[in-house]
C-alpha cells in the first residue's frame, strides 16, 4: 500500500471510517440505479420509435387496402 494511503488511513477515527463506508454504499447504490435508469430511458425511446414505425407502416397498409378496394369497384 502506498505510504500516502497508509498515512491517510492512520489519521482516520471511527466516525470517519463509518462515513467512508456509508459513502461507498451510496456510490454503489447510485451506480446501480443510474444503470437501471439508463436502460429505462433506452427502452422508452425504443418503444416510442417502434410505435412510430409501426404506425407509419399500418397507415401504408391501410392505404394499399383502400387503393385495392377502389380498383375492385371499377
Amino acid at each position: 500500500m502506498p505510504k500516502e494511503t497508509q498515512e491517510f488511513l492512520s489519521l482516520l477515527c471511527g466516525d470517519d471510517i463509518e462515513t467512508l463506508k456509508d459513502g461507498l454504499r451510496w456510490v454503489f447504490a447510485t451506480r446501480t440505479v443510474s444503470g437501471f435508469v439508463k436502460w429505462m430511458i433506452v427502452a422508452f425511446w425504443g418503444i416510442i420509435v417502434g410505435a412510430l414505425v409501426l404506425y407509419e407502416n399500418i397507415i401504408k397498409i391501410v392505404s394499399w387496402v383502400g387503393q385495392g378496394k377502389q380498383l375492385l369497384k371499377l
